[in-house]
Order: C-alpha cells, then sequence, then structure tokens
C-alpha cells in the first residue's frame, strides 16, 4: 500500500513538472528553431546587367578574390548582356534561381548562413493572462560574397511572444498579442 502511495505521488510530481507554466531556454529555443527552420542560407539577388551591381562586386572585392569577373565597359549593341560573370570559384555560393530570374540576368547568390545563438531574456507576465516575451540572438557567418548586402549585420537581436495553452508553449505573433488585449511590455 506504501509503494502505491509512492508511485502515485511521484507520477503526480511527473506530470506537475510536465504541464508547469514557465517557459525554459531549451523548450523557447527548440520553438524558435523549429518556426524560422535554423541553421538557413541567406542570399542576395545579384542583377548582373546593372552597373550599380558590377561596381557593388568590384567594390567587395570579388573580382580580386576570383569569384567574378566585371566587364567595364560594354557597346550599345550589348545592353542588357550581363556585366558580371562568375568564375568557377564562385560555384559553391550560387544558388538555385528562379526561372523568371534568370532571363532578367539575375543570379542568386549566398550571402551568410543564419542560426539561432543563444537566448539573452525570458520576460514573463505573471497575472492570468500569461504573455512570455524571449529575447534572442542570431549569428550569420558571412562568406565572400557577403559585402555586397551592404547592412547585412552578423549578430542580430529578435524578440518572440510566447503564450501558454493546453498544447503547451506556442509562438504568436505581436498582433496577435495586442488583439487578444494582452499587455506588450
Amino acid at each position: 500500500m506504501k509503494k502505491a502511495v509512492k508511485i502515485l505521488l511521484g507520477l503526480s510530481l511527473i506530470l506537475a513538472g510536465c504541464n508547469s507554466k514557465s517557459l525554459d531556454n531549451k523548450t523557447a529555443a527548440d520553438l524558435i528553431i523549429q518556426k524560422y527552420k535554423y541553421p538557413k542560407v541567406v542570399y542576395y539577388d545579384v542583377f548582373c546587367g546593372d552597373p550599380v551591381h558590377a561596381r557593388r562586386a568590384i567594390d567587395a572585392g570579388l573580382e580580386e578574390k576570383g569569384l567574378v569577373t566585371v566587364d567595364r565597359t560594354q557597346k550599345l549593341k550589348d545592353i542588357g548582356n550581363p556585366l558580371i560573370h562568375f568564375t568557377d570559384s564562385a560555384k559553391p555560393y550560387l544558388l538555385e534561381t528562379p526561372k523568371e530570374d534568370r532571363q532578367y540576368n539575375i543570379q542568386r547568390v549566398k550571402v551568410a548562413d543564419e542560426k539561432f545563438g543563444k537566448i539573452t531574456r525570458i520576460l514573463s507576465n505573471t497575472s492570468n493572462k500569461e504573455i512570455t516575451i524571449v529575447e534572442y540572438t542570431i549569428v550569420r557567418d558571412k562568406n565572400d560574397f557577403g559585402p555586397l548586402w551592404q547592412n547585412l549585420d552578423n549578430n542580430s537581436k529578435r524578440k518572440e511572444y510566447f503564450y501558454f495553452t493546453d498544447n503547451g508553449w506556442q509562438i504568436i505573433d505581436k498582433s496577435d498579442v495586442e488583439l487578444m488585449n494582452f499587455k506588450v511590455y
């Protein structure tokens, strides 16, 4: 009889722990990684016939690194043809480009790998309507084509809103939080 009471007490403690309303770092990280499918590739569309993109490729040092060749001049009959040509060294960075983009001499290139960094802060609301805010970082590892995207940071801070439901924690949009009349702080 004492064993049965101990077993029931142990099971109830385990079940109570599973239904805990406090969001831990691992659960939050797993849900964020699942939602955004980290790690992922960050890409940039290079307009190969655009003189501005040709200048950007030269300024980024891609020609010096042997990744591209850039035509410095173009005859009137060649307008619309690519100014930027990718070398064999660039092949690992070239991504599948949609057919409609290829007809306009656009090439999609990989500029970085983006992955989940770490959770920096978890803010919980103690009211009955519980929303938990998770602040975290993402890390971008730029490659040789990274300088093409001039405002691409290596690290970035993000924020997600979590809501506890019968099915556990879920990520919700900030607009949904406001629609639910929850206090966002």
